[in-house]
């Protein structure tokens, strides 16, 4: 309990460490601006090592949601990933590694899963997993919403029960992205809000959670939020104005706009954001240490209409489509093997194309048994007759060189795939063509006391800021900010980035977490969490992005080897009776002598990339931090004694 015999501190009138940015930032992607605004005069070093094999990671697999928690209660960290179209996953952290414990979730079958919620639904001090069900490609039935009540409390071993029937949110017709968690009103329970793709006659819902300690919702009827918004589940929530209730913040086609949670209910603001568009991505934190939450805006560049070309030794990806009069587009390559295994399926709006008697193979012309085969080079020797539109496919004799044709009709064509082999070099395109890629821009939205935002950076690239996250990575007390890039479907990866909070005074750009293996895939999200014990936030992302050709991409974890830069506190609370897993309480951490050294909402900015459910603080070189926490539904600021350098469980 909070020790009510001292006044709870007075966040208004103690002096404030920082105001706001002091100048405004821009930033070119590949340029580092200096630090010189820094007092110090260095910014700090942060080093990420790849961990991936030895903590038991290693996966390739199409992704679309990803959440970092603590299922099984033995306090350290566990990973969900909704592999889209596929089994999802779970990981179990043991001895310092992650173990594979899908099989908790496997006898459900394999459904067109989206995002994942990992949350206590039901109050009973587990945390329950809620998966959004697509849309079949946006023209089939879909898959329905799926919750899964975890059953550890009651029986003492994580197990999970399938209660989707009973819960009230299956919603099976609808294109769900996720379900964001959101502090219920008066804060006793979670409820969820839908965010979906327009479909006629479905919406987005905002679900009201029923209580009673089951997993129950209902429809909130009459809800500002009950609208086709076209939400991709990207969006945030968090309390902006600081008036004790959640707001929305969603990306409408790229356009970030505020649903402002007022007492006649949720009133669209679309003055905060003016004249702001291309936002793929979002991150929500007190980057100045004010205070208030600042926004992390992650930009996205719109298609360039180009051919697109990439591979590395063993796979190669591609998207060529018929340009303005482009009767053919083609490519050549060798391989050390004796066969090629293709996979030329397509998810297109119109149905998903699987007949493969547009692609034609060898001298006979034959087609092959699916769009997904393997295909012997013996077989394939000689080439075709090309008399119609289509895939033409060939082998030399004796030198393992393939060539792949693309021949265009009188329709416009996009012809999307993969070729895998090992071996694979010498990959020559033949008539492709290339244009620019638009720029896309990241922005840094700062908070000011409530009254709106205000842009004080911003930085060009050319590709999609795919995810983005805030953290402490050094244990400062200043939230960096890191992300991930893609790019168009066929192109290379993007590096990830880090801005590097050069303690309030500007950032620092920073390409971080090179590594080959996922250059031609797609990055996806982004998340952070603990999984060392070090005390220093550690970096997981996925690369499975879409649909094919190179949406099959590998899991990446980055542990943080940085040189820590001070002493931390992390923070694990527990409501009661405000809902368990406290989402929506406030923290405010304070120096002995008056200064705010952070501010944090428990879930602000949980999304499709859920981050760890613990509060982290960097101290820098302070010793003496005071810990306030204003619980959801109540307005008394409580003081509570923490843990230097380690993790302190707070109930309320």
């Amino acid at each position: 309990m909070g020790d009510p015999s001292r006044p709870p501190l007075d966040h208004r009138t103690l002096r404030s460490a920082r105001v706001g940015f002091q100048a405004l930032m821009v930033f070119v992607a590949l340029i580092a601006p200096s630090c010189d605004k820094n007092p110090e005069g260095v910014c700090p070093v942060i080093q990420m090592t790849d961990m991936t094999r030895e903590m038991g990671l290693y996966r390739y697999s199409p992704t679309f949601g990803v959440a970092v928690t603590d299922l099984d209660r033995d306090g350290v960290e566990d990973l969900v990933i909704s592999n889209h179209g596929h089994l999802p996953a779970v990981f179990l952290h043991r001895g310092g590694a992650f173990s594979d414990a899908s099989h908790l979730l496997s006898g459900y079958g394999i459904s067109d899963r989206h995002g994942v919620a990992a949350i206590d639904l039901d109050n009973d001090g587990d945390r329950d997993l809620v998966f959004a069900g697509g849309g079949a490609d946006g023209i089939g039935e879909g898959s329905a919403n799926q919750v899964f009540r975890n059953r550890l409390i009651e029986g003492g071993v994580l197990a999970f029960e399938d209660v989707t029937g009973v819960s009230g949110i299956a919603c099976r017709t609808w294109r769900t992205r996720h379900l964001l968690p959101v502090p219920s009103p008066g804060g006793g329970r979670v409820d969820l809000y839908m965010a979906c793709l327009p479909r006629p006659d479905h919406t987005n819902l905002y679900l009201s959670n029923r209580g009673g300690g089951e997993i129950g919702f209902d429809v909130a009827e009459g809800s500002a939020l009950n609208r086709p918004f076209s939400s991709y589940g990207r969006d945030g929530v968090f309390d902006y104005d600081r008036d004790g209730d959640p707001d929305i913040l969603m990306l409408l086609y790229g356009v970030p706009v505020m649903f402002e949670n007022t007492p006649d209910g949720y009133v669209r603001r679309d003055d905060l954001f003016a004249g702001v568009d291309g936002v793929f991505s979002l991150a929500v934190g007190d980057l100045d240490n004010d205070g208030d939450l600042d926004l992390c805006f992650g930009g996205d560049s719109p298609p360039s209409g180009s051919d697109n070309l990439c591979h590395n030794h063993e796979e190669l990806h591609f998207v060529v489509l018929k340009q303005e009069a482009d009767p053919a587009d083609g490519m050549t390559f060798v391989v050390s093997s004796s066969t090629i295994a293709i996979n030329f399926i397509q998810h297109m709006p119109q149905g998903t194309i699987i007949d493969p008697g547009n692609i034609y193979v060898g001298r006979d012309s034959f087609n092959p048994p699916a769009r997904e085969a393997i295909l012997a080079a013996e077989d394939a020797e000689g080439e075709p007759t090309m008399t119609v539109p289509g895939i033409y496919l060939w082998s030399e004799p004796g030198v393992n060189r393939w060539h792949v044709t693309w021949v265009y009709g009188s329709e416009d064509r996009v012809d999307k795939g993969r070729i895998s082999a090992p071996g694979m070099t010498q990959v020559q395109p033949i008539e492709l063509e290339s244009y620019p890629q638009p720029e896309a821009v990241d922005r840094i939205w700062e908070n000011r006391k409530h009254q709106g935002f205000v842009e004080t950076g911003r930085w060009s690239h050319h590709g999609v800021t795919r995810s983005v996250a805030v953290c402490d990575l050094n244990n400062d007390g200043w939230l960096d900010i890191v992300g991930i890039r893609g790019s168009e479907n066929g192109s290379p990866n993007g590096t990830p980035f880090l801005l590097a909070n050069c303690q309030g005074d500007g950032f620092e750009f920073r390409e971080i977490m090179r590594n080959d293996e996922d250059d031609i895939f797609q990055a996806d999200l982004l998340v952070w969490g603990f999984f060392d014990g070090d005390g220093l936030p550690d970096l997981f992302f996925t690369n499975g992005f879409g649909l094919n050709p190179d949406h099959i991409g590998p899991y990446k974890l980055f542990l943080n080897t940085s040189t820590p830069s001070g002493n931390y506190i992390i923070l694990e609370l527990e409501g009661n009776p405000a809902n368990r897993d406290a989402l929506g309480a406030e923290v405010e951490l304070w120096s002995s002598d008056g200064d705010l050294l952070g501010y944090r909402q428990l879930g602000a900015g949980y999304n499709r990339a859920q981050s760890t459910h613990r509060l982290h603080f960097g101290l820098g070189n302070r010793t003496d931090p005071l810990v306030c926490v204003r619980w959801p539904g109540t307005t008394e600021w409580l003081e509570y004694p923490v843990t230097l350098n380690g993790i302190t469980s707070i109930d309320q």
